[in-house]
């Protein structure tokens, strides 16, 4: 697929999200003359002080690309993959169990744990970690649900522990 046809499909997606949900989508800016997604901005009275980074929507699709019908037990695994290869980081997290994702993401990747409760509401993009059993669950949210190494339209049936995003410059 071509590069302008990569950002077309991006692009219609952010549209997509800003008329489905217009409670979540604040603004995007988005430079025509270079046909490249800048920043979305992140919702809430907060919303001037962050700048969302898109990356996080390519790793969303990447994961949802990945992601089968059924788990294979490698939830962390499958998001780690897809925050590498979107580049929204630039190493592979060495944390063994999805419980773990979000204090390794804060630690070594600067992501920032967001106040959202509702796995629903959480952004596209955005890290999704639950307790459940010894390792947890780990998952990220897409425009049609959630994906990890199995793609869903709920959330995982579990405590959400926390959602974790990144935010540009």
């Amino acid at each position: 697929m071509y590069k302008s046809q990569y950002l077309n499909i991006i692009y219609c997606l952010i549209v997509y999200t800003m008329f489905a949900t217009p409670a979540r989508a604040s603004q995007i800016t988005y430079k025509p003359e270079t046909t490249q997604l800048q920043t979305w901005k992140f919702f809430g009275k907060r919303s001037k002080e962050f700048h969302y980074d898109s990356k996080m929507l390519q790793a969303a699709e990447i994961a949802a690309k990945r992601a089968t019908s059924k788990s294979r037990m490698y939830c962390w695994r499958y998001v780690k993959k897809a925050l590498v290869e979107s580049k929204i980081i630039n190493s592979y997290p060495k944390t063994q169990y999805a419980k773990d994702a979000g204090k390794d993401l804060q630690e070594h990747y600067t992501f920032k744990k967001i106040n959202i409760t509702d796995p629903y509401k959480a952004p596209i993009g955005s890290v999704l970690v639950y307790s459940s059993g010894k390792m947890g669950h780990v998952e990220m949210r897409t425009k049609d649900g959630f994906a990890s190494d199995f793609i869903s339209s709920k959330p995982f049936a579990k405590p959400l522990t926390g959602v974790y995003v990144k935010f540009g410059n």
